[in-house]
């Protein structure tokens, strides 16, 4: 049986915040011009930190893990972050077999279940890495016993291996689960130098985002130093390609210690908005995996490319962003009201007739 863990406000304070800021730059993407968002300096922005942070929220709690078993770990991580992902991946196979039905297409039962598995393993692509990363920082903490050494072996051999299967995502996401279960760890330390840690991350992350150019983008070059195509092995320039990687993650140490800090600082109950984000912090998965169901479904048709860039980027897609968010939270506690729906969707299980929710670690 699970045990609810202790919620922390700051967290969640966080951790509503930044949901915002991954549905915002979702809805640029999806509504605006094909591929300008690439460009958008606002896009550019949140992106260059928005998915390390959360996965360092994800790494902050590992450490409730540690002395689990490798099998404890994998069902718990399993039912809360791949379940969810196959339940919503379900459901486009059933839209999509209704498709195919009112427009008489054949159907095959093999090619509908690889597009499960494959629509379960790659769009909700977070929650996959979140439980990759699980798993990977436990086998390494057992074989290695040091967290230092487990963290820089383990993140070596994982990036020894090649983007193929899509495991780009995967590798890049890695080090920032250690770097939030290391602020965690050394959490009054690093409070206690906020002053100085705030001024510097800061100072470096803007520098870096001044410099910003499409190939940094994680979709755009992925990690490896090279990759498999057939029986052949290819290599790309290793300067180039050493010079992004170490790039991309110097703009997100410094983004994602700078957001981290700045906000643990700015939390203050009293205050309504900080309270609406906190309780919104605590629908993080169910935002995420909703959000991007129904973008997938109906944002993408939405183009509105001529309404300048104030309007589209700071009042059009904000308050979409907004609704949006609002929508997904009154579809997750309708979700909640059943047993069922509620493990399927949004990765809750039971145990002994009492609910057992697992906390959303985004």
């Amino acid at each position: 049986m699970y045990f609810v863990n202790k919620r922390i406000d700051y967290i969640d304070f966080i951790k509503g915040c930044c949901i915002f800021l991954v549905v915002w730059a979702h809805s640029i993407q999806n509504m605006g011009p094909d591929n300008a968002f690439w460009e958008n300096p606002i896009h550019i922005f949140i992106c260059s930190f928005h998915m390390p942070i959360f996965m360092l929220i994800s790494g902050f709690f590992f450490n409730h893990s540690i002395n689990k078993t490798l099998l404890q770990t994998t069902k718990r991580k399993f039912i809360q972050l791949i379940i969810p992902c196959f339940g919503w991946s379900l459901i486009l196979v059933l839209i999509h077999v209704i498709e195919m039905i009112i427009n008489e297409i054949p159907i095959s039962l093999f090619e509908q279940i690889k597009y499960l598995f494959y629509e379960t393993g790659t769009r909700f692509w977070f929650l996959r890495s979140v439980f990759i990363c699980y798993i990977c920082a436990i086998i390494s903490l057992k074989v290695f016993k040091k967290d230092y050494i487990a963290c820089i072996v383990s993140f070596l051999i994982f990036l020894s291996i090649p983007d193929n299967f899509r495991l780009a995502m995967d590798k890049f996401m890695y080090p920032y689960f250690w770097f939030g279960y290391f602020i965690h760890k050394y959490i009054d330390k690093i409070y206690k130098y906020k002053n100085t840690i705030l001024p510097i991350s800061f100072i470096i992350f803007v520098l870096l985002l001044i410099n910003w150019e499409k190939k940094y983008y994680i979709y755009v070059t992925g990690m490896s130093f090279y990759f498999i195509e057939g029986y052949k092995i290819i290599f790309f320039p290793y300067m180039e390609r050493l010079y992004i990687v170490i790039y991309r993650y110097l703009i997100g140490f410094s983004g994602c210690i700078f957001f981290f800090l700045l906000l643990k600082k700015l939390y203050n109950p009293k205050w309504y908005l900080y309270r609406l984000l906190k309780e919104t912090g605590k629908y993080t998965l169910g935002i995420y995996v909703i959000h991007i169901f129904i973008e997938g479904m109906i944002l993408k048709h939405i183009n509105l490319p001529n309404i300048g860039f104030f309007s589209f980027n700071f009042l059009v897609t904000p308050i979409v962003s907004i609704f949006l968010i609002f929508f997904c939270i009154i579809i997750i506690k309708l979700l909640q009201k059943n047993k069922l729906s509620n493990f399927l969707f949004l990765g809750v299980s039971y145990s002994s007739n009492e609910q057992s929710i697992i906390k959303n670690k985004l």
